[in-house]
């Protein structure tokens, strides 16, 4: 980062201290020096060379190159590209971590001048997703969730979101802590970019609502970590739901009811509430979505997580409670009552708490 910078590039240790005091110990980019251009011309033909060591080396300059180098559109293309070629299957699992991690470098350059690359990178990043090595899914994961959040203009990921969505939605189960988390968390920036205008309404309208019930059924997930991040792209799908809702006075309880204490990230939720007063209020404001949800709740009687059947059927129950006699013909209430007969028996669901909760839900048929 010294020799990138033109009054830094030839003076000695003690300067550099001075730097440090005076900068911290991040300088900000600036133009590349002659030296810093040398450097890189000769350091990108070690990508790719057989020696592992030569990669890492190589790697790790243009990291520092891409984070402390702007205003050069062709050393910026030679470096982005040379990184791209080490984020393929070809390459060993911790290198290609750190390749992947050196994309965050990409936020320090002017919009302008990255626009052209966002594609390519996000492209290179998605494909990491579900790698088996867990570093490598994680670095890929990160980088992608700082470049979204950090570049001012979103319509370079317009045009990836449906890819982002589908690559997201693999994780939301993942047995991996770190990979759920991150799922909900991208998921939940792209909800908000959609609140914010960057995403098209009608096609994202049908990505949220696909997969809206996964979302709240792991606002239970019994990791802290992921229950919150959950809760908060459960609230950022509730923003969006309430804008849909075209009854003004039905706008205005589900906002109540999105601001109530328990369902804020920090605070634990209690389900009974909430399924009581949300499958109220969804039956009564959003009828033509109701057996979509319904059916994508109880798929998850059959998971294996206590934790994920709980709420499905506790859900499950108060949608029954709430449903009118018009609306029995837009539910598929048979598919419903089987699930939670079900979960009565003993071989079926291990759970005494479960079983309970879904004789529960059955009895809250008395009330339709």
């Amino acid at each position: 980062k010294f020799l990138c910078r033109e009054e830094f590039a030839d003076t000695n240790e003690m300067d550099r201290k001075y730097a440090r005091t005076e900068f911290g110990v991040e300088l900000p980019p600036s133009e590349p020096t002659g030296l810093a251009i040398e450097i890189a011309q000769f350091i990108l033909p070690y990508m790719n060379k057989p020696i592992r060591s030569h990669r890492r080396c190589a790697i790790a300059c243009c990291h520092a190159l891409l984070r402390h180098c702007i205003g050069e559109p062709r050393l910026l293309l030679s470096v982005v590209t040379g990184l791209q070629g080490r984020c393929g299957t070809d390459e060993i699992v911790n290198l290609r971590a750190e390749a992947l991690i050196a994309f965050r470098g990409l936020t320090c350059h002017p919009y302008k001048d990255i626009v052209a690359h966002m594609s390519p990178v996000l492209g290179a990043q998605l494909s990491n997703f579900s790698d088996s090595c867990l570093p490598v899914a994680e670095a890929a994961m990160n980088s992608c969730y700082h470049i979204l959040s950090t570049v001012p203009d979103k319509s370079q990921v317009a045009p990836n979101v449906i890819n982002i969505i589908l690559k997201t939605k693999a994780l939301f189960e993942s047995p991996q802590v770190s990979l759920r988390r991150g799922a909900y968390r991208i998921f939940g920036y792209v909800v908000d970019m959609t609140n914010e205008g960057h995403m098209d309404l009608i096609t994202m309208s049908e990505q949220i609502h696909l997969h809206h019930a996964t979302v709240m059924m792991h606002m239970e997930d019994d990791v802290e970590e992921v229950r919150k991040v959950a809760m908060e792209t459960f609230l950022q799908i509730g923003k969006f739901v309430t804008s849909e809702i075209t009854d003004k006075k039905g706008r205005e309880e589900f906002k109540a009811m999105y601001a109530k204490p328990h369902l804020q990230p920090t605070n634990k939720l209690n389900l009974e509430d909430f399924f009581n007063e949300f499958c109220q209020l969804w039956v009564k404001y959003s009828p033509g979505r109701v057996n979509d949800l319904m059916v994508s709740i109880v798929q998850f009687f059959a998971r294996d997580r206590d934790c994920l059947r709980m709420p499905a059927v506790t859900a499950s129950g108060y949608f029954l409670k709430h449903l009118g006699p018009e609306d029995m013909t837009r539910a598929n209430v048979d598919q419903v009552c089987n699930a939670l007969i079900s979960h009565l028996n003993p071989a079926r669901e291990r759970n005494p708490l479960i079983r309970a909760r879904a004789s529960k839900s059955l009895g809250q048929m008395c009330s339709m």
